[in-house]
């Protein structure tokens, strides 16, 4: 049995840019004045001062009125500040979210990787290899989104434990969640980086351009190359061996004498 005085800080929220909004968390104190407290029963002994949590951090406890209980004339005052639950944002606790802090890094390079591997060994030319029909691309997408799932599934598995027991090994308070929780943020953010990988394999294969044989942008542009002019056409006249012939360009210009 016990008397307690609790005071969870004032939260503000304020609304920000692209419908975010910013928290403010004041702090307060509470207290209470308890008079004609009656016990039934047998007590082992007198009432005693317990704090749960950190407390008398702060300026106005240390200087004008500290938590805690005061028994004075058969009344008992109690003052306390925070709330009484598991640790949270307000005693420095960290979320089980705070584990995750290489899964940047890992994004972008999961994204580079997938808009490589959508034109890999494909081109558009007829004459630079396979081309990449939609039933390969659905293909690829498949194969990116199981291999990404399965990969981020097992490493969020271990990192997300892990990484909670190692801040928690430094002192570092986590803010506690069940286990269906846990399960829910492993499978969540390991099914996010699999639809982040197919979207970047669409975009790859979308902004894909064709290339030629010798690995250059392959050019429509018309070349001329070079001919033969043709001859001019010769005639010869038929005539007898003593008729001379001239040797023109023009069919008709030989004449017989």
């Amino acid at each position: 049995m016990g008397l307690f005085a609790a005071s969870p800080g004032d939260l503000t929220l304020r609304r920000a840019g692209l419908g975010g909004a910013t928290e403010q968390v004041r702090w307060t104190q509470a207290g209470g004045t308890f008079d004609r407290i009656a016990l039934r029963g047998a007590a082992a002994g007198g009432w005693s001062d317990d704090g749960v949590g950190e407390r008398n951090r702060t300026d106005w406890e240390k200087d004008h009125l500290a938590s805690g209980a005061v028994e004075r004339d058969g009344a008992i005052t109690v003052t306390g500040a925070g709330d009484i639950g598991p640790k949270g944002a307000e005693d420095g606790a960290r979320p089980v979210e705070s584990t995750l802090g290489g899964l940047i890094p890992a994004l972008l390079v999961l994204l580079v990787v997938s808009a490589r591997f959508a034109v890999a060994g494909h081109r558009t030319g007829p004459a630079d290899g396979t081309p990449l029909t939609r039933s390969r691309l659905a293909a690829r997408a498949v194969v990116v989104a199981a291999v990404t799932f399965t990969t981020g599934l097992l490493a969020l598995g271990i990192v997300v434990p892990a990484g909670a027991t190692i801040l928690k090994g430094n002192g570092i308070p986590v803010v506690a969640v069940s286990a269906l929780t846990a399960t829910r943020v492993v499978v969540g953010t390991a099914v996010a980086l699999a639809l982040a990988a197919v979207l970047a394999l669409a975009l790859g294969s979308l902004l894909r351009r064709p290339a030629s044989p010798s690995g250059r942008p392959s050019s429509n542009t018309p070349r001329s190359s070079p001919t033969t002019p043709p001859r001019p056409a010769t005639s010869r006249s038929r005539g007898g061996p003593g008729s001379p012939c001239c040797a023109r360009t023009r069919p008709h210009s030989c004449t017989s004498r």
